[in-house]
């Protein structure tokens, strides 16, 4: 059985905000210099709004690389997100990876500090399309 509306609405709006939540947080280990934190909690703040996207439309997520699949399929190869925004998410991923489970693998602020406005960005043109 499928949710109604209404959930999907009340699912929405709590990943919506689940999303500029854990981007606060990254904003804030980002001024503690702690850039591994920093790649979680971006890669985090972009899966929340993915999950709110696909919830929107009715679509059932399972694993982070379904949402990964499903972002591209509905949002991206139908145009209403771009390329960029699917490269963004893409390298996300892969730094999160690499930063949780890769022991010898250092993130620094050259590298994650020019994410902040674009992860950014990201939500706010989540929200827009959810508004």
């Amino acid at each position: 059985m499928g949710l109604s509306e209404q959930d999907r609405n009340i699912i929405v709006n709590l990943e919506i905000e689940k999303a500029e939540n854990t981007f606060h947080e990254a904003e804030a280990n980002a001024q503690i210099q702690l850039w591994s934190v920093v790649s979680n909690r971006l890669y985090y703040a972009t899966y929340h709004a993915v999950i709110a996207l696909l919830v929107s439309e009715g679509l059932q997520v399972g694993t982070h690389a379904g949402a990964q699949n499903q972002f591209g399929q509905y949002f991206v190869v139908t145009g209403k997100f771009s390329l960029e925004d699917a490269k963004l998410y893409a390298k996300l991923i892969s730094m999160r990876q690499k930063a949780d489970y890769n022991c010898s693998y250092k993130t620094n602020e050259a590298e994650m500090k020019p994410l902040l406005p674009q992860v950014k960005n990201f939500i706010e043109n989540v929200k827009a399309y959810l508004a």
